[in-house]
């Protein structure tokens, strides 16, 4: 019987752990023919418009309630890319906002029904346009009350709609 492997007659891990003079090994240090600066990338103007005009920011989309989200994706699933960018895009930036000041929170609500009456008015119907509209002023009133109380957000949007 003969017995065949391929494991050196060594079996000390010193000697085995030594680099051998056919094996490659890492070197530290500078080699004295190359410049050993900073490598730097430049990259032009143009390049750096063609990269920004590729990045699409898109507003996150608003789900509220069931029936909030349900109006929504109703009203603007036969709606353009665009459209559907733009209603979700001012329901972030004028009534799910983290503004403090009630004032300003009241011009940011008042500007978001006017941007959100003329989106009703471009791009929807007339059955549309309402109930697009009754949906804005429910996330309006969520937004101003901080609450899902149907009372207390009908009381601020009748108060709001009636200018008080």
């Amino acid at each position: 019987m003969q017995i065949n492997n391929s494991i050196p007659p060594d079996l000390n891990l010193y000697t085995l752990s030594k680099p051998r003079p056919d094996q490659p090994s890492l070197v530290s240090g500078t080699i004295p023919g190359l410049s050993h600066n900073t490598d730097t990338v430049e990259i032009s103007p143009a390049s750096r418009q063609l990269a920004a005009s590729d990045i699409v920011h898109h507003a996150a989309v608003y789900f509220g309630t069931t029936q909030i989200n349900e109006s929504l994706e109703r009203l603007l699933q036969d709606q353009s890319a665009e459209v559907k960018d733009a209603v979700y895009g001012i329901i972030q930036s004028n009534f799910i906002t983290q503004v403090a000041e009630e004032a300003d929170s009241a011009a940011l609500l008042e500007l978001g029904l006017a941007q959100a009456q003329y989106i009703a008015d471009q791009y929807m119907k007339d059955d549309q346009a309402a109930e697009f509209m009754a949906t804005i002023r429910e996330i309006g009133a969520i937004s101003t009350t901080r609450s899902l109380d149907p009372d207390r957000s009908r009381s601020v949007m009748s108060r709001q709609r009636s200018g008080q």
